[in-house]
């Protein structure tokens, strides 16, 4: 209930009903299995759209102070590890959401113990705190990766052969993205949180202003062959550089299912993840003769020469320009 001045009798306040919505639905038969939910299990709603970075931060605030700074280290290392749940609500992952982060990511099994253990502790807050309808993390498993070693994960680079078949089909917007993450050598989490602010055409360099680690808040030079691509999305006006078929910020999980898996198929390239492109960049870089200083700075490695003073010359650009036009397939 909420009060509003009655004219009529200043004494006697107006009384309205303030009603909050639990969602849209497609179908009246949807509304009411969302409304059977909410009411077998309400929750606040304002944390109905709560997405999994915002959870993170406020569970954050919770911990820090009070466990030790080597937790605290492996708090943040196993975050930065699920950077593709980061922009989803956390009302909408269910398990095969969790199974599928775990079966994707390259990291180890101690590191995804790890992962499981800040997913429990999450989403048992937030279900303290009636932010969520359920909470799927206590259906993960990860008996099936207990040996997962280190050392042994595979690093796939797409070969020559591979990209000159992804040139091939890169007149359509969606695939082109995939030829700009193999000649940026940017994290695709990076890509897709890029907006049209932090594009310059004319300098050809994207800034970088939001990444997984501090080295990655950076500078990144274009390549000639995709200043093309990136024009065709920079004129569309969107606030975002790269946006979905509805207009909105493109999300890794509709990236995947929509546009890359298909992709991988229909040119039988093998069972690539997005971030391979990120290897390749380094493998073809490296093999162009590159400095292994620049090549740390173009990427965003820590050990990247003079990167503390955050800081680039028009020489150190043309410079950076210059090493990353020498790859040619």
């Amino acid at each position: 209930m909420k009060q509003y001045p009655n004219k009529d009798n200043p004494l006697k306040p107006k009384i309205r009903r303030v009603r909050k919505y639990i969602g849209y639905a497609a179908t009246y038969e949807d509304a009411v299995l969302m409304l059977a939910e909410y009411n077998a299990n309400p929750i606040d709603l304002n944390y109905k759209d709560l997405t999994f970075e915002e959870l993170f931060n406020i569970f954050w605030k919770t911990k820090v102070g009070t466990v030790s700074k080597s937790w605290e280290t492996s708090f943040l290392s196993a975050f930065r590890a699920m950077e593709s749940l980061h922009k989803e609500k956390i009302n909408d992952l269910k398990t095969a959401d969790f199974e599928r982060l775990f079966a994707e990511t390259d990291k180890n099994y101690p590191t995804m113990r790890k992962m499981k253990i800040l997913l429990n502790q999450m989403f048992d807050y937030a279900d303290s705190h009636d932010m969520l309808y359920k909470n799927y993390t206590h259906y993960i498993s990860l008996q099936k990766y207990a040996g997962k070693n280190p050392n042994s994960i595979k690093r796939d680079i797409f070969t020559k052969s591979d990209i000159k078949k992804l040139w091939k089909i890169s007149d359509d917007m969606f695939n082109s993205i995939i030829i700009i993450l193999i000649y940026t050598g940017l994290r695709i989490s990076e890509l897709f949180d890029l907006t049209r602010d932090n594009v310059h055409l004319d300098e050809k360099y994207f800034d970088i202003r939001e990444s997984k680690t501090d080295a990655g808040i950076r500078l990144v030079p274009l390549h000639e062959s995709i200043i093309p691509f990136v024009k065709k999305w920079y004129d569309e006006g969107n606030t975002y550089l790269i946006f979905n078929a509805r207009g909105n910020q493109m999300k890794y999980r509709d990236y995947r299912d929509t546009y890359w898996d298909r992709t991988m198929e229909e040119l039988n390239l093998g069972e690539h993840k997005p971030h391979d492109t990120r290897h390749t960049f380094v493998s073809l870089l490296q093999s162009s003769g590159c400095d292994e200083r620049i090549l740390k700075k173009i990427v965003g490695h820590k050990g990247q020469m003079d990167f503390t003073l955050k800081v680039y010359t028009k020489y150190e650009m043309d410079k950076l320009l210059e090493e990353v036009n020498k790859i040619k397939i």
